[in-house]
């Protein structure tokens, strides 16, 4: 599988994700909550996807799946893709960033409230629960570094963690982190 993921600039800000620690999106099977991926930790907007697919188009699907709002006008969307990496990140410059972060934190709050899959034109996967933008200099603080998680999902996490050891990698986060920094 391969992963694609966003940045979203302006000036000298970059908007970023924090992952849910515990999934309200009911999957298939029984109706139990699932441990998001890298659960808790600050991300920027993206996921995996099968090669099928163009990494733009997958993009801008994961995007509305994660966030119910259209993919912001990827016309200049550049993408980099570090040859020795499983992933690409593309850098697309955006007016009204912090609205944009307020938008997605406002969808991802009220996704959490009700279980179950969303109806039609909502949001299809809550691995989100809240954005925000920081200067480009202070990303290297945020990617790539653990955050603590709440107790009660701590053993749901290591659980996961054990079954999947990469599920709680994120070390592709701290490389997005140093390149994004350089913009």
């Amino acid at each position: 599988m391969r992963h694609v993921h966003v940045a979203f600039l302006e000036g000298t800000k970059v908007l970023i994700v924090r992952r849910r620690e515990v999934s309200t999106w009911w999957g298939r099977g029984p109706a139990e909550p699932r441990v998001v991926d890298a659960a808790g930790q600050w991300a920027v907007p993206g996921g995996g996807y099968e090669s099928v697919t163009s990494p733009l188009a997958a993009l801008q699907r994961l995007f509305h799946e994660q966030t119910g709002l259209a993919f912001p006008d990827g016309r200049s969307a550049e993408p980099w893709r570090p040859t020795s990496r499983s992933f690409t990140l593309y850098f697309v410059p955006v007016t009204g960033l912090e609205s944009l972060a307020s938008s997605i934190t406002l969808r991802v709050a009220q996704s959490a409230v009700t279980p179950g899959r969303p109806a039609g034109g909502a949001i299809v996967n809550w691995e989100l629960s809240s954005a925000h933008v920081v200067p480009l200099a202070k990303v290297v603080a945020h990617l790539g570094v653990r955050q603590p998680v709440s107790h009660e999902n701590q053993l749901a996490i290591t659980r996961q963690a054990m079954r999947s050891p990469s599920s709680q990698s994120i070390e592709r986060y701290a490389t997005m982190a140093a390149i994004i920094a350089l913009q």
